[in-house]
């Protein structure tokens, strides 16, 4: 029987329980539905436990797979970096010791103006997810464009406190995108007609020499 449940009865009784059957078969009952919620309790924790190493491996996983593709950094509610991946540091070429406690301006290439930080910081504070492409700078001075996304850890107060930010590499893009805007710049100046067309001969572009 439930050790509280005996500390009243002797309270009552002392340590001589009363024979009267009807009350000997209520104690009964009583036992017995402890000792089945004492069974449903114990395998309720031990579902809660598998269930927590299963979101925690599932959890690690996730971490695993991001470290590989992104550059992932967490900083405090000043923008000062409190941690940073592998990828971070070989993309930027600054090392952990030279990130961790520098603000994110370590990284900042000057390319962007001062409103396109202000627009990202008033997103962020407000608890919202900010979403753009930005180019920073690594250490040795070359640049490169990361895909971002900065997500705010909010307090009880619904005040950010931390925020994380998950950064895809895309420089390389950034450049073939840049000899395509190259090329049809070029192409539209040429003196030479230029015509581009769909699978199915549909004229989609036209240059200003074909016009002519």
């Amino acid at each position: 029987m439930h050790r509280l449940l005996k500390r009243q009865l002797k309270k009552l009784f002392g340590e001589q329980f009363p024979q009267d059957t009807t009350l000997q078969a209520l104690l009964e009952i009583v036992d017995e539905s402890y000792r089945n919620f004492q069974d449903d309790y114990n395998k309720l924790e031990n579902i809660l436990e598998l269930s927590s190493k299963e979101s925690f491996k599932e959890l690690s996983n996730f971490k695993i797979a991001i470290d590989a593709a992104a550059l992932v950094s967490l900083t405090d509610a000043n923008g000062n970096i409190l941690m940073a991946n592998e990828n971070f540091c070989r993309v930027s070429g600054f090392t952990l010791g030279e990130l961790v406690g520098n603000n994110h301006n370590i990284v900042n290439s000057q390319f962007h103006s001062e409103s396109f930080f202000n627009e990202l910081w008033q997103t962020i504070k407000s608890g919202q997810v900010w979403k753009g492409e930005i180019c920073n700078r690594k250490k040795n001075g070359e640049i490169y464009w990361v895909d971002s996304s900065i997500i705010p850890f909010l307090g009880e107060n619904g005040v950010p406190y931390q925020y994380l930010s998950i950064r895809f590499e895309i420089t390389k893009r950034k450049k073939i995108e840049e000899e395509i805007k190259t090329l049809a710049l070029v192409a539209q100046k040429a003196q030479n007609a230029v015509i581009i067309t769909d699978h199915a001969g549909i004229a989609i572009w036209t240059n200003e020499g074909f016009e002519r």
